[in-house]
């Protein structure tokens, strides 16, 4: 099952790829944001296929993290950017505030894009139309 899911998918981000790449042709700003869109929702899906497919691993015990570092910034702006339609059709303006999108933090890249995604989509789903929705990204003093 996993290829017959994958397949496809990979098709439409591969034809993303190569439609945002101007030795194919230009596009207008439109037109390369919308590809850029269907870019970043094909990958975050592909993301969301790979996670359904984990599911066995966690119930087996034998799910494992991808730890790795990475900005906080970058991963902020691409949960942010998988919404951007849907605020849009709700005329909600998405805003994000980060203190250091530099910052550097070492967890499952994923799995921090896929929490930051659900709790915005959820503000955009209960946010009434012409509202806004602020995702804020700081670093916590900590105590010993």
């Amino acid at each position: 099952m996993s290829h017959e899911l994958r397949t496809p998918l990979n098709a439409i981000i591969g034809f993303s790829e190569l439609l945002l790449d101007p030795t194919f042709g230009a596009l207008n700003e439109d037109q390369k944001g919308y590809t850029s869109d269907i870019l970043s929702s094909g990958r975050h899906l592909l993301e969301l296929i790979n996670d359904i497919l984990d599911l066995s691993k966690i119930e087996a015990g034998k799910m494992r993290l991808a730890k790795e570092v990475f900005e906080i910034g970058p991963a902020v702006e691409e949960a942010m950017a998988l919404l951007r339609v849907e605020a849009g059709r709700k005329s909600l303006r998405l805003a994000s505030r980060v203190d250091d999108a530099r910052l550097l933090i070492e967890a499952d890249r994923s799995k921090v894009k896929q929490i930051m995604y659900n709790l915005l989509s959820n503000a955009v789903k209960f946010t009434p139309p012409g509202g806004q929705v602020t995702l804020t990204a700081r670093r916590r003093a900590t105590t010993s």
